[in-house]
């Protein structure tokens, strides 16, 4: 496979390869959790680290923080991420690892975590509503503090973009629309809205991305978010659905996050390019 169309330029050969890795590692987090990885010193104050960077010499202009989702590690979405900015000009990736948490249904086993779900609920037999979580303040202020260190650099708050995967993205909606003010948009890969507020109104872009078969966190769950943010004023939520697809990521999305960040970071380049507000649409995944 070659380039394709809205993806920035993107190898599709990269992409099918960066998808199969990422996927591995999210069956391995769900089974049994990855190996520990050292720890790198940027970002301390915040328990956080860098895995990749494109900022110039002159500091970045724009910064993506992506979070991992449950038992896995900021190093299973290096290379995804990496081609999710690949070549927007001073934009770089942030990518935290989740603090060891014990989770009482997994037998008192530690795991990476951003916050602990109430139950075990990988068959999604329960309603969304029962995804409350401890230890949620402590992951808000993570993000939070993620975020002041960017601004710190002198990236400002419009060109910070919060995503995430699975639990990650269920963190990266809390904490971006808890914040007194919003980023300039949020990603939300197979995540969903925990019930811990009430969703508040904004100005701010989110895209949720999810599969049709996806049991861990049911497309209903983000189906339900993105009504809920549309009554609560927020002005534009896009959902799009994959036919096929389950707790993973499949190269179609991808492509659509890329140019979905491209819109973000480069607004005036791509200016006409996005869908309507509020839309909802269902894709077919390619074999």
């Amino acid at each position: 496979p070659g380039d394709r169309g809205g993806g920035g330029g993107l190898s599709g050969l990269a992409v099918e390869r960066a998808v199969r890795r990422a996927n591995r590692r999210i069956l391995q987090a769900i089974e049994r959790g990855p190996a520990e990885e050292p720890r790198r010193p940027e970002f301390a104050e915040s328990g956080a680290h860098v895995l990749y960077e494109s900022a110039g010499a002159d500091g970045p202009k724009g910064s993506f923080i992506f979070l991992h989702g449950f038992g896995d590690t900021a190093a299973g979405w290096t290379e995804l991420a990496g081609l999710l900015i690949q070549g927007l000009p001073g934009v770089r990736a942030v990518l935290p690892t989740a603090p060891l948490g014990r989770v009482a249904w997994m037998e008192g086993r530690d795991v990476r975590t951003w916050f602990e779900p109430r139950g075990l609920n990988f068959t999604g037999s329960q309603p969304p509503g029962r995804w409350t979580c401890e230890g949620h303040q402590y992951a808000l202020e993570t993000v939070e503090g993620l975020v002041a260190a960017e601004r710190r650099r002198g990236v400002p708050l419009e060109r910070i973009i919060l995503g995430g995967f699975s639990q990650g993205g269920a963190l990266a909606l809390m904490a971006g629309l808890d914040l007194p003010e919003q980023p300039g948009g949020i990603l939300a890969m197979s995540g969903y809205l925990p019930r811990v507020t009430k969703p508040r109104g904004g100005t701010t872009s989110i895209l949720f991305l999810h599969g049709t078969e996806d049991v861990v966190s049911p497309p209903e769950w983000a189906q339900t978010a993105r009504v809920e943010l549309l009554s609560s004023g927020t002005r534009e939520v896009e959902m799009h659905l994959f036919k096929g697809m389950g707790h993973e990521v499949c190269e179609e999305e991808v492509f659509m996050a890329r140019s979905w960040l491209e819109r973000r970071f480069q607004p005036s380049a791509t200016e006409g390019s996005g869908g309507e507000v509020g839309e909802c649409e269902e894709y077919e995944r390619s074999p």
